[in-house]
């Protein structure tokens, strides 16, 4: 706590040369005055640090010894305040900068759309713009009703907008228009038919007639519930309705080289700084061009804020560049098994559209260099589709 109350005031490092400093140093303790970081550098000589308010006294004392008094450091928030009284045009450069950061705070400088999805921001961002709202903008001039009726009927994909601005930050809230879904012909008649091979689990028909039944094997596009069949109480054809779950099998391959190319970094290393204003970059390089073949980039920016936390339009941006070659390596075995392992399985996911895995059986194998990994899979998964029936007399496919 004595070290900050000493930081935050003014001290001013003393170099006395006196013939008995002891004495000094005893004459400043009986008057009170308080010192520390006391220094002997020989018989005549010692160092202290004070307060600059008791450095007239200790010249003082060290005068009625004969001896004489040189101030070397001063340091303290009162010190800075005295040097730059006598430096006005850095006071007024350090006002001119706060009142500058004072206006820059009232304007928008950072926009985020929250809440879309199909809609692109660049699209909400650029009509936005062409009603006069972008970055820059002073925020107590946006008026959020009449942005939004102008901008949905640009967008006619967005049901509902609104603009809220908090300090130098606006965020954008949009909800997108929900289509209505197509309904369903109920004129259209049509079967179930399978989309590929596989052994009947069990059914849910909801209209239609069974042509097929559970633990029957079924071949792609066989018919399993028909709709030119006739229904109880019904004569002419409908609409088939049904789920239609069968077991499935399949036996899936993938293959990878157990050579593989790996990044050797070669020490060649490149930084380039660039700040950016309200969207304009100003770069600290002159030769932007990189001839290295193969290097990394690596950008870290930084945005500056208000003390409130509110952006400012100005960011720094720090790009590094390491140049790398590509050196022929053994892959590792059990990584590049996983790897394969996992791609089967979201190949067998898609292809079953998410049906059940029954059982899961891999086999591995190597030669000339190749990893190949095989999948053989049991499956239960919905097989069944609609299709229309061209002819109700039943002379079609059916």
């Amino acid at each position: 706590m004595q070290r900050l109350v000493n930081r935050l005031g003014s001290t001013v490092r003393l170099t006395v040369t006196c013939p008995r400093p002891e004495a000094l140093v005893t004459a400043c303790a009986a008057r009170r005055i308080a010192f520390w970081n006391v220094k002997k550098r020989d018989g005549v000589t010692v160092e202290m640090t004070i307060y600059t308010k008791n450095a007239r006294a200790v010249r003082a004392l060290a005068a009625r010894q004969g001896g004489e008094v040189r101030a070397s450091m001063s340091r303290g928030l009162t010190a800075a305040a005295g040097r730059l009284r006598r430096r006005w045009a850095l006071l007024a450069g350090f006002l001119l900068f706060y009142f500058l950061l004072r206006a820059a705070s009232v304007r928008v400088w950072s926009i985020e759309v929250v809440g879309n999805d199909t809609v692109s921001t660049q699209r909400i961002l650029a009509a936005l713009e062409e009603e006069g709202f972008t970055l820059g903008t002073l925020a107590f001039t946006v008026r959020s009703e009449p942005l939004s009726n102008e901008v949905l009927q640009r967008i006619p994909e967005l049901s509902w907008l609104a603009v809220n601005v908090d300090g130098a930050k606006a965020t954008v809230l949009v909800r997108e228009r929900v289509n209505k879904p197509e309904l369903a012909d109920r004129d259209a008649y049509c079967s179930i038919v399978a989309v590929k091979g596989g052994l009947i689990e069990r059914m849910v028909v909801r209209a239609g007639q069974k042509v097929l039944t559970e633990g029957r094997a079924v071949l792609p596009g066989e018919v399993i519930v028909s709709g030119l069949a006739p229904e109880t109480g019904r004569s002419g054809p409908v609409r088939a309705d049904a789920d239609v779950y069968a077991r499935t099998w399949y036996e899936l391959s993938a293959a990878a080289t157990l050579t593989v190319l790996q990044k050797q970094y070669t020490g060649r290393e490149r930084t380039r700084l660039s700040v950016i204003i309200a969207g304009k970059r100003i770069n600290f390089y002159r030769n932007s061009g990189i001839d290295w073949p193969e290097y990394d980039k690596i950008t870290q920016s930084y945005a500056l804020k208000l003390w409130d936390g509110s952006p400012l339009p100005i960011s720094l941006e720090r790009q590094t560049l390491r140049e790398y070659v590509k050196c022929p390596a053994e892959a590792d075995r059990a990584q590049t098994e996983q790897l394969l392992r996992r791609s089967l399985i979201a190949r067998l996911t898609e292809l079953t559209d998410g049906g059940q895995m029954l059982s899961l059986d891999f086999a591995v194998s190597c030669a000339d260099g190749v990893m190949t990994v095989t999948l053989r899979a049991e499956c239960l998964e919905q097989i069944g589709t609609a299709q229309p029936i061209n002819d109700y007399e039943g002379t079609g496919n059916e």
